[in-house]
């Protein structure tokens, strides 16, 4: 198993929600899937999401608590970010799939690196 680390809990922050990604957490360590090799069957979901999308970014991701971890990856040279750098920490930190259809237009997302860099990302797909 991986140490997934601890959430932190600050004021802001419901209890609930604090207890609710402790949970996923566990269940996240349960699956014993970070840092596993990669896999033909998540490297084929990669391609459709970019022949299906028209993308030319695809991946499958964990977040634990300090980093997203890409079980698959293609479009970009990189094996996992920090969690606080990454689009997808919101969808978790919001605790619902989303879509977002044009990032330069989402307040979240609009001054990201990935957005306003040469990566050019607009549209996102993500669920928890």
């Amino acid at each position: 198993m991986h140490d997934t680390g601890s959430t932190q809990m600050t004021s802001d922050v419901p209890h609930a929600a604090v207890s609710r990604e402790a949970e996923r957490l566990i269940a996240l360590e349960r699956l014993d899937m970070l840092d596993a090799p990669k896999d033909e069957g998540f490297e084929r979901v990669v391609r459709l999401i970019k022949e299906i999308f028209d993308v030319e970014i695809g991946l499958v991701s964990l977040i634990d608590a300090h980093r997203q971890w890409y079980q698959a990856c293609a479009g970009i040279d990189a094996g996992e970010m920090p969690r606080s750098t990454t689009f997808c920490r919101v969808v978790v930190d919001e605790e619902k799939a989303m879509i977002i259809e044009d990032a330069t237009r989402d307040r979240r997302f609009a001054d990201h690196p990935f957005v306003t860099g040469d990566a050019h990302i607009r549209f996102m797909p993500a669920c928890r």
